[in-house]
């Protein structure tokens, strides 16, 4: 036991501060991490609790899931899941791409990772707050199967290192690769309907969505000069 009296205030305004976004990813993602530990040694895990509190636990364990989730968002999404899921759009739907759309809008051949920053751009400064959020809200429960995607398959790792012999090992990455592709369709079916509300905004705006059109919007913020600068290069 902790050798001071806790109070559960400092959880609570913690809490306050979090976006729902970001409580729901780093929640979960600690939660899930805490879960996945406590089935590997739950000895180790009950002894934790025991001694820390139940309030630093739960901080401790929100901490943890923030560190899990931005690595696993800025280096395994950014890097790999994200492209992919791009590319694989690109070839299933491409009429329904956000990223084939804006290639053919800027009519440059930029490669994924520039165009996924373009568009987070357009996402950011230029779709109302009111469906920024909405989206915002959608990506956080796409991420949360993606999450649940890499600790399943991250743990069938651990244990290939440390206990080769389980026999459940395989049902990890089963488990793991089945929510990755299921991660996949979700976050397809979601650009497609980002891809249709950026072909309605195209020429016009769209009260509720934005402030003006979108080729309006990329004039201002200099990508026409852009595109002309670099018309015979391609990135």
């Amino acid at each position: 036991m902790l050798p001071f009296q806790y109070s559960y205030q400092p959880l609570f305004d913690m809490i306050e501060k979090l976006s729902l976004n970001k409580f729901l990813n780093y929640g979960y993602s600690g939660f899930l991490l805490l879960g996945i530990i406590y089935l590997n040694d739950n000895l180790f895990v009950r002894s934790l609790v025991e001694n820390l509190g139940p309030v630093i636990s739960v901080i401790l364990t929100l901490s943890l899931g923030a560190t899990a989730f931005i690595a696993y968002r800025y280096i395994l999404g950014e890097l790999l899941i994200y492209p992919l899921g791009h590319v694989l759009h690109k070839f299933i739907s491409p009429k329904t791409s956000t990223l084939v759309f804006l290639k053919d809008v800027m009519s440059v051949k930029y490669n994924v990772f520039f165009l996924r920053n373009i568009y987070n751009s357009i996402r950011r400064r230029f779709f109302s707050k009111e469906l920024l959020g909405k989206l915002d809200l959608a990506h956080a429960e796409i991420h949360v199967i993606y999450v649940t995607s890499i600790q399943l398959i991250g743990n069938f790792f651990y244990l290939t290192l440390h206990k080769p012999n389980d026999p459940n090992k395989t049902y990890w990455l089963v488990l793991g690769l089945i929510f990755l592709a299921v991660g996949m369709v979700a976050d397809m079916w979601q650009h497609s309907n980002e891809c249709g509300v950026l072909k309605r905004i195209k020429n016009e705006k769209v009260e509720g969505v934005s402030e003006c059109s979108l080729l309006e919007f990329l004039d201002h913020a200099g990508i026409k000069l852009e595109r002309a600068q670099t018309k015979d290069h391609n990135p």
